[in-house]
C-alpha cells in the first residue's frame, strides 16, 4: 500500500470535501486512502486502535505532563537552574493542569494573532475552553488523569474518532474500536496514572501486558504515530498553488474581516522556504475553505 505525490495532488480537493467538516489534520488524507484500499480489498468491517493512547497515556504530551509532575517536586533552585539551560525544562515549570495542557495542545498565541484581525486573546480562549472540562474532574484527581480524561472528551471525540469515522465511511467501510469498549474504559479509570505512563515510556501497562506475547524486536519498537507528511505536501508546487488559490481574499468573503490573508501567504512562503514550520495554521485554513465552499455550494 503506497500513496504517491500524484495521488495527493489528484485527490486532495475530493478528500477535503468528502470529510464534510473542516478536519484540521492531514492524517485524514492517509486514512482516506487506507480506507479506500481496504474496502476495495473486499473488507466491510475493520478494527481501529483509537482510544489506546487516551486511556493509557500513549501520547508525548502525557509523558510531558508526568515529567512536569516529577520536575516540580524538585527544589525550586534546581528547577530554575534547569530552566536556564533548556527550553523544555522551562515548559515543565508551568503549573500542571490547564496551564500546561494549553501549552502542550494549543497553537502559539503569537502565530494565531498574526493571522487574525479579531482582538481576542487566543491564550485566554484556549484556557476557557479546557477549563470547562477540568472543572468537571473529581477533586483530588491526579493531573495526568485529568489531562487524559479531557483528551477523551475533546481530542478523541471531536478529532480522532470523527476523522477515522468520516475517512472510512466515505468508502462504505465500518470501523470498530475495541479499545473503547465501555468495560475497558471503566477499568482504565481505576488504574493509577503511574502504571500507565512514565516520562520515558507511554502505555506502560499495555506493554507489560503483552510483553510475553510479542517477539522482543516488536515489543521494543518505539511508538510510531499514524501521521501524514503534511508539511512536505505543502511544499509541493501544485499543492502550494492550491493553498494560494483557496486562501485568498474574496474566495469566501465572510472570512475577509477575520483573516489576514497577506500574513497567511507570508506564512506559506516561509514554510515552503523552510524558514518556519506552519503546517497547522495553513492546513486548518485549507480545510476550512473547502468546508465553507461545500456548505455555500461554491465550486473551488
Amino acid at each position: 500500500f503506497t500513496i504517491t505525490l500524484d495521488d495527493i495532488k489528484q485527490n486532495l480537493s475530493t478528500i477535503l470535501s468528502d470529510l464534510d467538516e473542516p478536519v484540521a489534520n492531514p492524517t485524514a488524507v492517509s486514512q482516506w486512502f487506507l480506507s479506500k484500499w481496504v474496502r476495495e480489498a473486499g473488507v466491510v468491517v475493520a478494527l481501529g486502535g483509537d482510544g489506546g493512547d487516551e486511556l493509557f497515556g500513549g501520547y508525548t504530551r502525557h509523558r510531558a505532563m508526568m515529567a512536569a509532575d516529577y520536575y516540580q517536586r524538585l527544589p525550586k533552585f534546581m528547577q530554575k537552574f534547569g530552566g536556564l539551560f533548556h527550553r523544555r525544562a522551562r515548559k515543565l515549570m508551568k503549573p500542571v493542569g490547564i496551564d500546561l495542557h494549553v501549552e502542550l495542545m494549543a497553537e502559539k498565541s503569537e502565530t494565531i494573532a498574526d493571522i487574525l484581525y479579531s482582538p481576542f486573546d487566543p491564550q485566554v480562549v484556549a484556557e476557557r475552553f479546557f477549563s470547562s472540562y477540568y472543572e468537571q474532574a473529581p477533586v483530588g484527581m491526579h493531573s495526568l488523569e485529568q489531562f487524559m480524561r479531557v483528551d477523551r472528551r475533546t481530542w478523541l471525540v471531536e478529532e480522532s474518532l470523527a476523522r477515522s469515522d468520516r475517512s472510512s465511511m466515505t468508502h462504505g467501510l465500518e470501523l470498530r474500536v475495541p479499545l473503547l469498549d465501555i468495560d475497558l474504559v471503566r477499568l482504565s479509570d481505576t488504574i493509577s496514572p503511574y502504571r500507565k505512563t512514565t516520562p520515558w515510556t507511554g502505555k506502560k501497562i499495555l506493554r507489560e501486558l503483552y510483553r510475553s506475547h510479542l517477539p522482543e524486536y516488536l515489543y521494543n519498537q518505539p511508538k510510531r504515530g499514524w501521521i501524514s507528511p503534511g508539511a512536505k505536501w505543502l511544499r509541493v508546487p501544485e499543492i502550494q498553488s492550491m493553498v494560494c488559490d483557496v486562501c485568498t481574499p474574496g474566495h469566501f468573503s465572510e472570512l475577509d474581516t477575520v483573516i489576514n490573508w497577506d500574513a497567511i501567504h507570508d506564512m506559506l512562503d516561509r514554510h515552503v522556504s523552510k524558514g518556519g514550520y506552519y503546517l497547522q495554521p495553513l492546513w486548518n485554513l485549507l480545510a476550512l475553505q473547502f468546508f465553507l465552499a461545500n456548505v455555500s455550494k461554491t465550486k473551488l
